[in-house]
Formats: structure tokens, sequence, C-alpha cells
């Protein structure tokens, strides 16, 4: 796979993985777009997993007309705040009290570094989820590539075109397969079975000699921007 598209990706991938415990050995912060950084502490990744859906349905909850307008006025590498009319997304969004919510009082205190791409991402799949409660079906004479709005520019804005193309070409291609994948919990046997079941539709969306990693949290960030996108978009009051 190219390098823009993987760099979108990880842009995507850092913000869904949201919580995830730092390596004391490494000492280094989580890439652009990420969320929340834990000090050096062991936690279990289906916590982790837990931690993030719950925090990223907490952020939602607390303004769903904010989430509308960000995920609206955004793509995978660049948002409009003053469009979505979002001055701090920490306030907008409550993030310390969503943060207190999921935490337990043997866990450790969490570091938020909030960043509007990391709230993009963490927002896209209880958007989804929320306006379907089950699985959605393509409409009838459904096309596989979507109108989008970019506010990225330059290098950015091809980029973006890019990772846009190809999550709606594996949502359209593996609709069932895609929904399925945002319905387990990160971390989980079921998160990385139902991303692998993913695999011919990621391939067939690639061109010959690219290559994507069926990591987890990458075919998550992609499958979960591509159904917000066909289903949710066009009817943000939802």
């Amino acid at each position: 796979m190219n390098r823009p598209i993987v760099m979108g990706i990880l842009q995507l991938a850092a913000g869904l993985a949201g919580m995830t415990a730092a390596n004391p050995s490494l000492g280094q912060d989580r890439p652009t777009g990420s969320m929340l950084q834990v000090r050096p502490v062991a936690i279990a990744p289906e916590r982790l997993g837990e931690m993030q859906v719950e925090f990223g349905r907490c952020i939602y909850g607390s303004n769903p007309r904010a989430a509308a307008a960000l995920l609206t006025h955004s793509d995978a590498f660049a948002a409009d705040l003053k469009a979505a009319r979002i001055n701090d997304p920490r306030i907008s969004f409550d993030t310390d009290r969503c943060l207190r919510q999921e935490r337990r009082d043997d866990e450790p205190n969490l570091d938020v570094a909030i960043t509007p791409l990391g709230v993009r991402a963490m927002l896209l799949e209880p958007a989804y989820l929320e306006a379907y409660r089950h699985p959605p079906v393509l409409a009838a004479g459904a096309v596989e590539a979507l109108p989008r709005q970019f506010v990225s520019t330059g290098d950015q804005l091809v980029r973006a075109r890019q990772l846009a193309v190809f999550a709606d070409c594996v949502v359209f291609h593996d609709l069932t397969g895609a929904d399925a994948l945002v319905r387990t919990m990160p971390g989980t046997p079921s998160e990385v079975a139902a991303a692998r079941a993913l695999a011919p539709s990621l391939g067939a969306c690639l061109a010959q000699g690219q290559r994507f990693s069926l990591a987890a949290k990458n075919v998550r960030a992609v499958v979960a921007d591509g159904l917000w996108t066909r289903f949710v978009r066009a009817t943000p009051a939802q």
C-alpha cells in the first residue's frame, strides 16, 4: 500500500485506539491523532478495548450535535473547527467527565492529549452504531465511490481522497463484514477474526502491488470511516 494511504490509516487508527498503556521502556507519546495516553502501567488489552468503546460512547453522547458537525467538517487529515463551531473539543465533548466516568478506582489516572483528528476518529463508531442498532443494507442502485466533503488542502487533500476511496470500496464490497467488525470489542480475539475476515475485500480494493496490514486497529479505522460516510453523513441528525 502506498505511503499516503498508510499515513491516513495511521491517523484514524491512532484515534480509534485511543487508550493504550504506555511502554515504560519507550517513554514516548503516541502518534499524531491519538487522544489518550496512560502512564506506564500494565492494562489488559480487553480492558483497554472496553475503555476505548465506553469513552467514545461517552463523548459522543455528551454532544451528538457537535459530533455530527465535527465529523461533517473534517476528513482523515484535517478538521475545520470553525466551520463546525467548536472552540475547544475538550469542553464540547466533556472529555474530563468521560475519563472520570470510565476509570475504575484501582486504575491509574489518564493523561489526555485531545486533538481534533483524535476526537474525530473516536466519534466515528458511536455515531454510526447509535444510528444503526442493527446492520444496514445497501440501497438499490448504491454506488461504490461516494461524494465527500474534504477540508484538507495540498498534499493532504490527495491523501485524504485516496483513503476515502479505499474506505468506500471496502465497505461496499463487504458491508456485512465491516459492520460486524465495529460491533466487536477492541483488543479481543473476535475483533482480530472479524478484521481478518475482511481480507478478500481489502485485497480487492488495493491496486496491484499495494499492500495492507491486517492489524485489527488499521482495518477497524478504515471501515469506521467508510460506514459513517455511507450511512450517517447524509443524516447527521440521527
